[in-house]
Protein backbone atom coordinates (compact mmCIF):
# COMPACT_ATOMS: atom_id res chain seq x y z
CA UNK A 1 0.00 0.00 0.00
CA UNK A 2 1.17 3.51 -0.76
CA UNK A 3 1.32 5.87 2.19
CA UNK A 4 0.28 9.30 0.86
CA UNK A 5 2.21 10.98 3.67
CA UNK A 6 5.46 9.59 2.25
CA UNK A 7 4.82 10.53 -1.38
CA UNK A 8 6.08 13.85 -2.76
CA UNK A 9 3.24 14.03 -5.25
CA UNK A 10 0.39 11.79 -6.39
CA UNK A 11 -1.43 11.98 -9.72
CA UNK A 12 -4.05 9.81 -11.36
CA UNK A 13 -4.53 7.54 -8.35
CA UNK A 14 -7.78 6.84 -6.56
CA UNK A 15 -8.10 5.17 -3.17
CA UNK A 16 -10.80 2.47 -3.08
CA UNK A 17 -11.71 0.46 0.00
CA UNK A 18 -13.07 -2.98 -0.76
CA UNK A 19 -15.87 -4.47 1.29
CA UNK A 20 -15.13 -7.61 3.26
CA UNK A 21 -17.03 -10.69 2.13
CA UNK A 22 -17.99 -13.67 4.27
CA UNK A 23 -16.37 -16.92 3.17
CA UNK A 24 -18.93 -19.30 1.63
CA UNK A 25 -17.73 -22.13 3.93
CA UNK A 26 -18.85 -20.29 7.10
CA UNK A 27 -19.13 -21.28 9.83
CA UNK A 28 -15.60 -22.69 9.68
CA UNK A 29 -15.68 -24.10 13.20
CA UNK A 30 -18.74 -25.75 14.72
CA UNK A 31 -19.11 -26.92 18.32
CA UNK A 32 -19.46 -30.60 17.55
CA UNK A 33 -17.42 -31.98 20.48
CA UNK A 34 -19.24 -32.92 23.72
CA UNK A 35 -17.47 -30.16 25.66
CA UNK A 36 -18.45 -27.58 23.01
CA UNK A 37 -22.18 -28.24 22.86
CA UNK A 38 -23.28 -25.18 24.85
CA UNK A 39 -21.08 -22.57 23.14
CA UNK A 40 -17.85 -21.84 21.29
CA UNK A 41 -16.47 -18.33 20.83
CA UNK A 42 -13.41 -16.36 19.80
CA UNK A 43 -12.46 -13.23 21.67
CA UNK A 44 -10.00 -10.46 20.87
CA UNK A 45 -6.67 -11.72 19.52
CA UNK A 46 -7.43 -15.44 19.33
CA UNK A 47 -5.96 -16.35 15.91
CA UNK A 48 -2.44 -15.79 14.64
CA UNK A 49 -0.20 -17.08 11.85
CA UNK A 50 2.87 -18.91 13.14
CA UNK A 51 5.61 -18.52 10.55
CA UNK A 52 7.77 -21.20 12.17
CA UNK A 53 4.97 -23.74 11.68
CA UNK A 54 3.46 -22.19 8.51
CA UNK A 55 0.03 -22.61 10.08
CA UNK A 56 -2.77 -20.52 11.48
CA UNK A 57 -3.33 -21.17 15.18
CA UNK A 58 -6.54 -20.55 17.14
CA UNK A 59 -7.27 -20.44 20.87
CA UNK A 60 -11.04 -20.50 21.28
CA UNK A 61 -13.43 -20.94 24.19
CA UNK A 62 -15.88 -23.77 24.75
CA UNK A 63 -18.44 -23.95 27.53
CA UNK A 64 -21.08 -26.11 29.12
CA UNK A 65 -23.62 -25.43 31.84
CA UNK A 66 -22.34 -26.18 35.36
CA UNK A 67 -24.13 -24.81 38.41
CA UNK A 68 -21.00 -25.24 40.56
CA UNK A 69 -19.12 -22.65 38.49
CA UNK A 70 -19.36 -18.84 38.66
CA UNK A 71 -22.26 -17.59 36.55
CA UNK A 72 -23.45 -21.20 36.19
CA UNK A 73 -21.14 -22.04 33.31
CA UNK A 74 -17.76 -23.76 32.95
CA UNK A 75 -15.46 -22.06 30.42
CA UNK A 76 -12.27 -23.58 29.03
CA UNK A 77 -9.86 -22.78 26.24
CA UNK A 78 -9.35 -25.15 23.33
CA UNK A 79 -6.84 -25.20 20.48
CA UNK A 80 -7.14 -25.63 16.70
CA UNK A 81 -4.80 -25.12 13.76
CA UNK A 82 -5.11 -24.72 10.02
CA UNK A 83 -3.00 -24.47 6.86
CA UNK A 84 -5.40 -22.17 5.02
CA UNK A 85 -7.56 -20.61 7.74
CA UNK A 86 -10.65 -22.45 6.47
CA UNK A 87 -10.12 -26.13 7.27
CA UNK A 88 -9.33 -26.46 10.99
CA UNK A 89 -7.94 -29.44 12.91
CA UNK A 90 -8.39 -29.96 16.67
CA UNK A 91 -5.33 -31.98 17.75
CA UNK A 92 -5.39 -34.13 20.86
CA UNK A 93 -3.03 -32.32 23.25
CA UNK A 94 -2.91 -34.88 26.06
CA UNK A 95 -3.53 -32.15 28.65
CA UNK A 96 -7.17 -32.78 29.57
CA UNK A 97 -9.47 -35.68 28.85
CA UNK A 98 -13.23 -35.94 28.56
CA UNK A 99 -14.61 -39.09 30.14
CA UNK A 100 -11.49 -41.03 29.22
CA UNK A 101 -10.95 -39.56 25.75
CA UNK A 102 -8.19 -37.10 24.86
CA UNK A 103 -9.17 -33.57 23.86
CA UNK A 104 -7.82 -30.32 22.40
CA UNK A 105 -8.33 -28.52 25.73
CA UNK A 106 -5.56 -26.34 27.19
CA UNK A 107 -4.62 -27.07 30.81
CA UNK A 108 -4.43 -23.69 32.47
CA UNK A 109 -6.72 -21.65 34.67
CA UNK A 110 -8.10 -22.50 38.09
CA UNK A 111 -11.89 -22.41 37.72
CA UNK A 112 -12.32 -20.69 34.36
CA UNK A 113 -10.28 -20.02 31.25
CA UNK A 114 -12.25 -17.55 29.15
CA UNK A 115 -11.43 -14.78 26.63
CA UNK A 116 -7.87 -15.84 25.74
CA UNK A 117 -5.73 -13.32 23.88
CA UNK A 118 -2.45 -14.64 22.49
CA UNK A 119 0.51 -12.83 20.95
CA UNK A 120 3.69 -14.26 19.43
CA UNK A 121 6.26 -11.96 21.02
CA UNK A 122 9.13 -11.60 18.57
CA UNK A 123 10.95 -9.21 20.91
CA UNK A 124 11.13 -11.75 23.76
CA UNK A 125 14.70 -12.92 24.48
CA UNK A 126 13.61 -15.91 26.59
CA UNK A 127 12.33 -18.76 24.34
CA UNK A 128 10.23 -20.12 27.21
CA UNK A 129 8.22 -16.86 27.18
CA UNK A 130 7.79 -16.47 23.42
CA UNK A 131 3.98 -16.63 23.56
CA UNK A 132 2.02 -14.36 25.89
CA UNK A 133 -1.62 -14.80 26.88
CA UNK A 134 -4.22 -13.03 28.96
CA UNK A 135 -7.40 -14.81 30.01
CA UNK A 136 -10.20 -14.41 32.54
CA UNK A 137 -10.52 -16.64 35.60
CA UNK A 138 -11.92 -16.86 39.12
CA UNK A 139 -8.64 -18.05 40.67
CA UNK A 140 -9.48 -17.83 44.39
CA UNK A 141 -13.02 -16.80 45.23
CA UNK A 142 -15.91 -15.06 43.50
CA UNK A 143 -13.73 -12.19 42.28
CA UNK A 144 -13.08 -12.12 38.57
CA UNK A 145 -9.47 -11.62 37.47
CA UNK A 146 -7.39 -11.20 34.36
CA UNK A 147 -4.49 -13.65 34.42
CA UNK A 148 -1.34 -13.62 32.30
CA UNK A 149 0.48 -16.73 31.10
CA UNK A 150 3.55 -17.52 29.00
CA UNK A 151 4.55 -20.45 26.81
CA UNK A 152 7.37 -21.63 24.57
CA UNK A 153 5.06 -23.35 22.06
CA UNK A 154 1.58 -21.90 22.62
CA UNK A 155 0.34 -25.20 24.01
CA UNK A 156 1.86 -25.73 27.47
CA UNK A 157 1.25 -22.58 29.52
CA UNK A 158 2.58 -21.26 32.84
CA UNK A 159 0.19 -18.86 34.56
CA UNK A 160 1.31 -15.86 36.59
CA UNK A 161 0.84 -16.00 40.37
CA UNK A 162 -0.31 -12.38 40.33
CA UNK A 163 -3.86 -12.19 38.93
CA UNK A 164 -5.23 -8.73 38.20
CA UNK A 165 -8.48 -8.45 40.13
CA UNK A 166 -10.88 -5.98 38.59
CA UNK A 167 -14.56 -5.30 38.19
CA UNK A 168 -16.56 -7.46 35.82
CA UNK A 169 -15.89 -6.85 32.14
CA UNK A 170 -16.51 -8.56 28.84
CA UNK A 171 -14.42 -8.60 25.65
CA UNK A 172 -10.77 -7.58 25.86
CA UNK A 173 -7.69 -7.28 23.64
CA UNK A 174 -3.97 -7.79 24.27
CA UNK A 175 -1.22 -6.27 22.13
CA UNK A 176 2.31 -4.90 21.95
CA UNK A 177 2.98 -1.19 21.37
CA UNK A 178 6.27 -0.89 19.50
CA UNK A 179 6.83 2.83 20.06
CA UNK A 180 6.51 2.69 23.84
CA UNK A 181 7.96 -0.80 24.23
CA UNK A 182 5.05 -1.85 26.44
CA UNK A 183 2.25 -4.40 26.39
CA UNK A 184 -1.21 -2.88 26.10
CA UNK A 185 -4.51 -4.31 27.26
CA UNK A 186 -7.96 -3.00 26.33
CA UNK A 187 -10.88 -4.30 28.46
CA UNK A 188 -14.45 -3.45 27.52
CA UNK A 189 -16.82 -2.99 30.46
CA UNK A 190 -20.30 -1.77 31.27
CA UNK A 191 -21.05 0.62 34.10
CA UNK A 192 -24.46 2.13 34.84
CA UNK A 193 -25.70 0.86 31.49
CA UNK A 194 -22.94 2.62 29.54
CA UNK A 195 -20.28 0.62 27.70
CA UNK A 196 -16.69 1.81 27.66
CA UNK A 197 -13.18 0.61 26.81
CA UNK A 198 -10.28 0.91 29.23
CA UNK A 199 -6.56 0.90 28.51
CA UNK A 200 -3.74 -0.50 30.66
CA UNK A 201 -0.03 -0.90 29.91
CA UNK A 202 2.75 -3.03 31.36
CA UNK A 203 6.48 -3.45 30.91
Amino acid sequence: ALDPDLAHSVSGLRRQLHHAARHPRNPILVGDRPWERHMIECNGRAVLFDETRSRFRMWYVAAWLDETMPEGCRYLTCYAESVDGVEWERPELGQRDWRGSQTNQIRCGVRWMRRPNVIDDGSEADPARRFKMTYVDYPVDERVAVVTATSSDGLAWSASKRPWYRRQHNANLLGWHEDSGRYVFFPRYTEDGVQGVGRATSA
